[in-house]
This record gives C-alpha cells, structure tokens and sequence, in this order.
C-alpha cells in the first residue's frame, strides 16, 4: 500500500509569543495557515481589497499591488475566496506578518482537556435523510442530463456548546494531523452560516487538499477526491485503503477531477507532470485518492491567484460540468455554503502564494458553530453511503471540539 502524503511536522510547543506578537490577539489571529515549511500568521487588517467577485480578483489584485511599494505587509493579501464565483472574496493585507517555522500555541501551555467546550446541543441541516433525498434527486438531474456527471452536495451541523468555545483549543488540536493544514481567518459575520452572530466569526479548519502552491516560475496541487472513512483498528484501516484504491466508482470520481484541472490549467501552465496513478492521502480520520500536479508558469506574469481562480472551485468540491454543478448546488442545498469548498491563503506581490482547498472547516463564534462536510455525487453512488461520508468528515471538527456526532463529550483527551 502505498505510503500517506505527509506536509508537515510542527509543534504548538515550539513557539511562545511574546507582548505585541500574536501572544496577545485574544482568541486567534486575523489569518493563520500552517504548511510544510511552517505558518503564515497575519494579524489586524490594514486595507480590504475591493473585488466584487472571483472571476475579476486577479485583475484588482494586479491593480492592488502596482500600488504597494511600502512595509512587507502591504505587498501581501491574505485570505478567503467564497464557493461561488460571482460571489465576493473575503481578502485583506494585514498589519503585520510572521512567517514561523513552528506552528504557535496561541496561548496554550499545556494540552487542552476533551471538557473545554462541554456538551453541544446539535441540529442537522438538512438531516440524513433529507440528505439521502437530495442524492436521490441528484442522480435522477444527471441521468437526465447528456452533460452533468457529477454534483457535489454537503451538509451541515449547527452546534450551541454549553461553554464559549475556545478557538486557540479548537486549533491546536487540528494542527496536530501532520497530513492537514490548519487555517483560521476572521470572515464578516453577514458572510457566514452564522449571519445573526454578535460576536466575530472565524473560519477555522484542517484540510488536506492543496488547491495551488506557486513559487517562482514553479506551481504544484494536491487535487484529492474519493474518500473512505479510517479505522482505529489497523487491519480494518488496512481494509478500507485497499478498497478505496480498487474502487471503481472512486477511481472514476478521481480521473474526472484530474482532467478538469489539466484542462484548467492549459492556458496558463507548461511541463505539467502527474502521478500515473492516484495515491493514498491520508488524515487522522480519512483516506483519499490524490494526485500531485507540477508544472511551470508560461510567463512570470502569472500569479498563484490567477490559477487559483482559474481551478476554483474544482470538480472535487462542486462538480461537473462547473456551471451546471454549481447551479444544482444551489437548488438542492438548503443553505448557502459561504466560503465552505472556497479557497484560504496568501499571495504576494511576487506572485508566489499557497491556497488550501476549505473543507474539514467550521465557523465558529462565542459558544456557536456551523460545521459543513460533503461529499461527491456521480452514477452509481449510494444515498445511505454518501451520508455516510459526511458523518465522517464532520468527524475532524468534532474531535477538535472534543465533542461526538451527538454532542457529546468525548472520553478521551484529544491530545
């Protein structure tokens, strides 16, 4: 079986901030996005850019940066682009920026308890079975259709914690899966699930998918899609990974996904090199099928964001065709999905920057949260089996709460 990817190593006990660093920022910073190579911390906001929609951020960006001649903070963006693409993105230059090696424990000196957040009261939006429905639904468009062959539909699970919860517990934990990065950003409250929050809202995360790493000339991805749920037990673990690896209706998924984003990427990019075959991904809870894209730029004038926008959102978070999957999106999830299956990160006035993929992510603010997971639709998918996917990818989020899919608290200390 071939080995997880693996794309960091860090520690929260690493780094002790100091007075003035992001020692004292209160419950997290204003951006945060672990890495192979360590975290971006970004903290304060000292101009949000202007862009209306996805589709025309590479252009204010370009506007934005011809600008920006001053401190090091001003020739870097930091933030979050939504699902959809005539929707806003959420990006800033911050006051200041760390580049750390370690990733910060935010305040914690010691590992936190699974009794910080307490029980959970949890509503289901939509429940399982209006969840199975809707993949029900969702097969019959596509049937019907000559085109779409897939829909990606999510869900989600409303939570009121019996303590205000702690975001520097809830990250702390997440950035203890090597095969993930942790992210948080603070998100406008009227931009998220939690529109009626007087508190603010952060977006806060583990994902295993890269999206689009570019430095220089050089870019790399991570496009991940099939999944199958881990075991605690070594010889199920095993099981599940051999299956997800001779899985017909996951391969398929997979292939697809690749396609569109060499497609994608066409325009922009050369020498493109890819796995022969997918690869094992794996995170503390799930397997997936991945395959590593790398390639080189055309001209220096393309930046980490224009070929960001160019993939979002891929066939793995939404779909295919893009434009039809988006729009059955839209009718069949009762909810908007804000920036849950958009793209975290940074760019530079350079160019180089590293996006993230937002899954395994909640949004969370005082004792409120709104966790979101989902799950690809294509022929042959099974309604019981898709909800059951996302029972399990809420499952990193959950433990991060030290709570289970009941509200629960855990009986172990998530260590």
């Amino acid at each position: 079986m071939p080995e997880p990817v693996m794309f960091r190593r860090t520690s929260f006990d690493a780094f002790h901030p100091q007075p003035g660093q992001n020692g004292d920022l209160g419950e997290a910073p204003s951006f945060l996005l672990t890495s192979d190579d360590g975290t971006l911390v970004a903290e304060g906001v000292h101009e949000v850019i202007a862009s209306s929609d996805v589709e025309t951020l590479p252009e204010v960006l370009h506007q934005h940066f011809a600008t920006k001649h001053g401190k090091a903070a001003e020739t870097m963006v930091v933030g979050v682009l939504p699902f959809m693409r005539d929707a806003a993105p959420y990006l800033f230059s911050p006051n200041r920026v760390q580049h750390l090696k370690q990733t910060p424990h935010l305040g914690y000196t010691a590992k936190p308890t699974a009794h910080a957040t307490g029980r959970c009261a949890i509503q289901e939006e939509p429940t399982r079975e209006v969840y199975e429905d809707m993949v029900r639904r969702a097969l019959v468009q596509m049937q019907a259709s000559d085109a779409l062959t897939k829909i990606v539909l999510s869900r989600t699970l409303r939570l009121h914690a019996e303590h205000r919860i702690d975001l520097r517990m809830v990250l702390r934990r997440l950035a203890e899966d090597p095969e993930a990065s942790a992210f948080a950003v603070q998100i406008p409250a009227e931009r998220s699930g939690l529109n009626h929050a007087t508190e603010p809202v952060t977006l806060v995360g583990a994902t295993p998918e890269l999206l689009l790493e570019k430095t220089g000339r050089q870019f790399r991805s991570l496009p991940l899609a099939g999944s199958a749920r881990r075991s605690s037990v070594p010889a199920q673990d095993h099981a599940a990974a051999e299956g997800l690896l001779r899985s017909e209706k996951d391969l398929r998924e997979h292939s697809a996904v690749v396609d569109t984003m060499l497609e994608r990427l066409a325009p922009f990019a050369r020498n493109i090199q890819i796995d022969p075959e997918p690869i094992l991904v794996s995170t503390a809870t799930m397997w997936h099928l991945g395959t590593r894209l790398t390639g080189e730029v055309r001209t220096e004038a393309v930046s980490s964001v224009d070929l960001a926008v160019a993939l979002h959102p891929t066939a793995a978070v939404c779909g295919n065709p893009r434009e039809q999957a988006a729009a059955a999106i839209q009718e069949l999830e009762p909810f908007g999905r804000g920036f849950f299956t958009g793209a975290v990160g940074w760019c530079n006035a350079a160019g180089d920057g590293r996006w993230m993929v937002t899954i395994r992510c909640a949004e969370i603010a005082g004792r409120d949260a709104c966790l979101y997971a989902g799950a690809g639709i294509v022929a042959g998918s099974d309604p019981a089996a898709e909800a059951a996917e996302t029972a399990a990818k809420f499952q990193t989020m959950l433990r991060a709460l030290g709570i289970d899919e009941k509200g629960r608290i855990r009986d172990e200390a998530a260590a």
